[in-house]
């Protein structure tokens, strides 16, 4: 059950929620893409247990790990040899990170939707080994739609997240990461939106 992939250089990077693990494709021949590496969960330490987001920034893959209900960071400047660099897990430092299950990175921070938390949480990942929490928002916080988020993309001071439960989306503000804000949402039905 392969669920999210992220393409960067002549590999492609595949979050497969029932292996368990982050798998790394050789795609440099399109005709013939093969097996590179791969990392499971508990291998080296990785929080790999139904892994369904990958996002590739400066050498490190960001997953998000439903069932480890953590961020996990995969250090890939190898990658035929992809190993565990750090970890967030749920409740360290505030962090919530119950059923992650989509991730954006925008410089130093990492933006979580977390789907059982109904939040979105920041993540500064300015030194992978180290992750940190740094903000979030949760679901009603100054109007915020944010009921079961399901994916994430953050552009500029903006982060756009779809909430299943809500049947919206819904965009942050998040100038300030340790104080995201709601700025607008769209829900179903207004103006014909679907």
């Amino acid at each position: 059950e392969p669920a999210s992939i992220f393409v960067s250089g002549n590999h492609a990077y595949i979050a497969s929620t029932q292996s368990n693990a982050l798998e790394i494709i050789d795609v440099s021949n399109i005709n013939a893409p093969f097996h590179k590496a791969g990392i499971v969960n508990v291998i080296g330490g990785a929080l790999l247990n139904e892994p369904n987001s990958v996002v590739i920034s400066n050498n490190h893959a960001y997953i998000t790990s439903k069932s480890s209900n953590a961020l996990e960071i995969v250090d890939i400047s190898n990658p035929s040899s992809p190993v565990h660099k750090g970890a967030l897990i749920h409740g360290d430092g505030g962090a919530s990170l119950d059923r992650p299950v989509s991730v954006s990175v925008n410089g130093n921070y990492a933006y979580v939707a977390s789907n059982g938390s109904n939040a979105i949480e920041i993540v500064d990942i300015s030194t992978p080994t180290n992750p940190f929490h740094k903000g979030n928002i949760f679901n009603g916080a100054g109007g915020a739609i944010l009921a079961q988020p399901s994916s994430i993309f953050v552009s500029g001071n903006y982060a756009y997240v779809t909430s299943s439960s809500g049947n919206a989306l819904e965009i942050l503000n998040i100038s300030n990461p340790a104080n995201p804000v709601h700025a607008g949402v769209l829900s179903n039905g207004t103006g014909g939106a679907t």
